[in-house]
């Protein structure tokens, strides 16, 4: 009697430039995707970045890229072509961008020289970042620069609703919302700690409704925005920021 043999596995690929060996979101999320894979029965999930942190037990491909000054650790990609070419040895199925930015392209690239699936997951909201950095022309380009990109993907992934109604203005249409979640196993009422609120470092009180904000102090994060919402809830609602960069929240009364 034969015996079937099982088919190989999917091969999924995540690239991005926003990767940083000492930590991010985007690195957070990426080794998390690829635990939960590795629990998977065929699947194989492999990660393509800058710059590969050693001993990390992730399968991972380094692509040719230069340190960006002052970021933290991150890197830019040398170039479109080195992106396509370290992606496409991997052979890959499906490949998934998730930046807007070179390796979006060298992606898109790879994809269809390997016949795969192209798909992008847009968590940032380029044309508010250009308004920050050149106002309403730069918001303007990066929109058309938007559009340009992303309906050349198969598939177009959103973490939020809002997010979504943006790609739509920018004149993408048909992205579906992929919230990022949240670990219920952590994060839920009964593990709630009075003696937290309390303790010297916030010294709030044990009734407080805190709110936490957790990343990078950037201008992109729109931080003030933030505190200046909490701050007109008032008592008892607080905000605590962890995080570091050059822009941190203001400082409340505490």
């Amino acid at each position: 009697m034969a015996i079937a043999t099982p088919p190989p596995p999917l091969g999924i690929v995540d690239a991005t430039m926003f990767w940083s060996p000492s930590g991010g979101g985007v690195r957070r999320y990426l080794l998390t995707k690829h635990a939960w894979f590795d629990r998977q029965v065929g699947w194989r999930h492999r990660i393509a970045v800058p710059k590969v942190a050693q001993g990390s037990g992730v399968e991972t491909v380094e692509l040719p890229s230069w340190p960006l000054p002052l970021s933290g650790g991150y890197r830019v990609p040398v170039s479109r072509s080195a992106v396509a070419d370290a992606i496409a040895a991997l052979r890959p199925d499906v490949v998934e961008a998730g930046d807007p930015y070179r390796v979006a392209w060298g992606a898109l690239d790879a994809a269809r020289a390997c016949g795969a699936a192209a798909v992008a997951y847009c968590h940032s909201d380029i044309e508010a970042m250009a308004r920050l950095a050149a106002g309403p022309a730069g918001a303007a380009a990066a929109r058309r620069y938007a559009r340009h990109l992303y309906r050349r993907f198969d598939l177009v992934l959103a973490p939020s609703a809002s997010m979504q109604r943006r790609l739509a203005g920018w004149g993408v249409d048909g992205a579906v919302v992929q919230p990022l979640g949240v670990d219920t196993r952590a994060f839920r009422p009964d593990r709630a700690s009075a003696r937290w609120k309390s303790s010297p470092a916030l010294g709030l009180d044990e009734h407080a409704r805190v709110l936490v904000y957790t990343g990078r102090f950037a201008a992109e994060k729109h931080l003030p925005i933030l505190a200046d919402a909490v701050a007109r809830l008032g008592a008892p609602y607080a905000l605590v920021a962890i995080g570091a960069g050059p822009l941190p929240p203001p400082r409340g009364p505490r």
